[in-house]
């Protein structure tokens, strides 16, 4: 049985051989971001569509290969499951002297369903089946590929992750009592288990209805995946592990969260993801997720300051590189008393699009419980005239529930913004 590391090598060897002669190759992908799910979601499908068929499917990390040094959690990943970088094919592997024909591929996209505007002009009609738990935008054709059926399957949940795990459980037409194929193992199933943890926070009891509303999402497919992954680290006669559900999600959040070190542009960047639309008048939108509070982010007056803590400027700066219209900042942190906190902080270009505020405020308000009890805050790290800022009174919703909210607000806006009508 091949370990995660043998097969990267494998995928990476068979990716630069066919790529050489020209040969065909099938491959999938995850989002722009590259956290951790979309990162094990695509190798964890890779492997498996690899062990279930005779083609070799080759995982690449939508991001380049500099950007490794800027995410923690990887390096904490790869001391766990003895990964090495190198094995890795990354963005930067589909250009340059070895130049990846669209051609010659056929894609499979996890962890979204709408690529960024690069890959969509180069290999969007290249791209055969998706896995996401993102809304369907509609991007990923109906028809399949004729040579076998890929997926093309939408769910919503906390984990793209589990939805492959689910997936591959059901190809198998397996339950907890049947026995594992062999191609599973403990350290594969400990692997596939990371993102699912940090992605659900680790809260994997069973939701109910409260207050005679149901959660705004449910947890019941992660924990439909965890219970399966569990079981194959418990009954994986060849391989054992050290697994402690506790001890993993603790540590693989620690690291996580270990951002501070960070220069702001690579905070930024480390996670960040872009959206345009037609109806945009070719105009972007990006949102950063940070694993820090907003005090910790931006340089307050009369509050002690890192060295490498935000200015207004630095904002304005990644936006301009960025040819941004609208820039949102989330940020995610748990507070002393063992709660998570989030905010969302919103910048605008100019001061024509005060207006966007107030529409993304009376969008939002109700399905995010936005709350301005922080306002004075916010209005000193920010200012007025950059944009706005409020804490998230439902912490269940991340940027996978937010980036619509925003992307309707800027559709809603940019027909009312004077200077692009000129």
């Amino acid at each position: 049985m091949a370990t995660i590391q043998d097969f990267l090598v494998l995928s990476r060897t068979h990716y630069v051989q066919k790529v050489t002669e020209g040969g065909k190759l099938l491959l999938v992908i995850g989002n722009e971001s590259g956290d951790l799910d979309s990162f094990i979601s695509a190798i964890l499908y890779a492997y498996l569509r690899t062990q279930t068929s005779k083609t070799i499917c080759v995982p690449v990390m939508n991001f380049p290969r500099g950007d490794i040094s800027i995410r923690p959690e990887l390096a904490q990943l790869f001391r766990l499951c003895h990964i090495e970088p190198s094995a890795l094919v990354t963005q930067d592997n589909l250009s340059g002297p070895l130049e990846l024909l669209p051609e010659n591929t056929k894609w499979i996209l996890v962890d979204h369903n709408v690529p960024n505007s690069s890959f969509r002009q180069q290999y969007g009609s290249c791209v055969i089946g998706v896995i996401d738990h993102h809304e369907d935008e509609g991007f990923v054709p109906l028809l399949r590929d004729r040579a076998r059926l890929e997926p093309r399957t939408f769910t919503n949940c906390f984990s793209c992750t589990s939805l492959v795990v689910n997936h591959y459980a059901a190809e198998w037409n397996l339950d907890r009592k049947t026995a594992f194929p062999s191609i599973l193992s403990a350290s594969l199933a400990q692997f596939a288990l990371v993102s699912i943890l940090i992605d659900t926070s680790n809260n994997l009891e069973r939701e109910t209805i409260r207050d005679g509303a149901p959660p705004s999402r449910s947890n019941a497919i992660d924990i439909q995946a965890v219970e399966f992954l569990e079981d194959v680290i418990l009954n994986d006669q060849a391989e054992s592990v050290d697994y402690n559900r506790t001890g993993l999600f603790n540590t693989m959040q620690e690291a996580k969260m270990n951002v501070q070190h960070l220069e702001p542009n690579d905070l930024l960047r480390k996670d960040y993801k872009e959206w345009s639309d037609p109806a945009w008048f070719g105009q972007k939108l990006g949102i950063s997720s940070v694993t820090m509070p907003a005090e910790e982010i931006f340089i307050l007056p009369g509050v002690h300051m890192r060295p490498n803590k935000l200015t207004r400027g630095d904002v304005s700066t990644f936006m301009q590189s960025r040819d941004l219209y609208i820039y949102a900042i989330m940020t995610v942190s748990t507070t002393t008393n063992g709660d998570t906190k989030r905010e969302i902080l919103v910048f605008i270009s100019y001061a024509e699009q005060q207006g966007f505020l107030t529409s993304f405020a009376s969008i939002a308000c109700v399905q995010l419980r936005l709350l301005n009890g922080r306002a004075a805050d916010y209005e000193q790290m920010i200012g007025t005239q950059a944009g706005r800022a409020w804490q998230i009174g439902d912490t269940s919703m991340s940027r996978k529930d937010v980036a619509p909210l925003l992307r309707r607000a800027v559709t809603d806006f940019i027909p009312l913004d004077a200077r692009l009508q000129k």
